[in-house]
């Protein structure tokens, strides 16, 4: 893949912070979510950016495989044209399938490289991660009624990791997209931001 996925870059010059938005399967960077997430990182005075997968671009379903090959490029590729000189911290906000993405493009990385990264996990996908090493510190923010289990579950899947690598942050009553499971109303959007400290 030679070009720069579709994105979205908002710029704070005096920001030493690029947060990086990554998208679920099912949402693109225009996504009443995503662009949430975007506004709440602006006003947190970081500088921000959002892309779509290559795959969401050229209007698939799928992405492009099991190791996400396309997926993890295009997150390298973005990263290094909008992660200028000045930025010294680089945190991934990732949703669902931005998370397994995430976590190979982290474990591809020199170990010294990746203590410049944190990563936010809005709803672990648990029954496609495969585990990977790194020592980027995580945060997982997880809805009770998610489809892919609890933050029990969770912390069962991570403890392959060191335990102050990882913080968990459960929401109750949410399903994997932070919404009612019965009405699908996003009840608790609001809520899972409030953990992106």
């Amino acid at each position: 893949m030679s070009n720069i996925p579709n994105n979205k870059y908002f710029e704070n010059k005096n920001s030493e912070t690029l947060s990086v938005l990554l998208n679920g399967a099912n949402y693109l960077m225009d996504s009443p979510f995503m662009v949430k997430l975007f506004e709440n990182e602006k006003k947190k005075g970081n500088s921000v950016l959002s892309f779509n997968f290559p795959f969401q671009d050229r209007g698939e379903t799928h992405s492009s495989g099991e190791e996400l090959p396309e997926e993890t490029e295009a997150l390298s590729r973005i990263v290094e044209k909008y992660a200028n000189g000045k930025t010294s911290k680089i945190k991934l906000i990732a949703k669902s399938l931005g998370s397994i993405v995430a976590i190979k493009y982290l474990s591809q990385l020199p170990k010294e490289e990746q203590t410049k990264y944190s990563l936010y996990i809005l709803g672990t996908p648990l029954r496609f991660m495969t585990k990977e090493d790194f020592i980027s510190p995580i945060a997982v923010i997880q809805g009770s009624e998610d489809k892919n289990g609890g933050t029990s579950e969770v912390k069962k899947f991570f403890e392959y990791l060191s335990n102050d690598q990882v913080k968990y942050f459960e929401i109750k009553g949410a399903d994997h997209s932070f919404c009612n499971p019965q009405n699908k109303e996003p009840l608790y959007e609001d809520e899972a931001i409030s953990y992106l400290s």
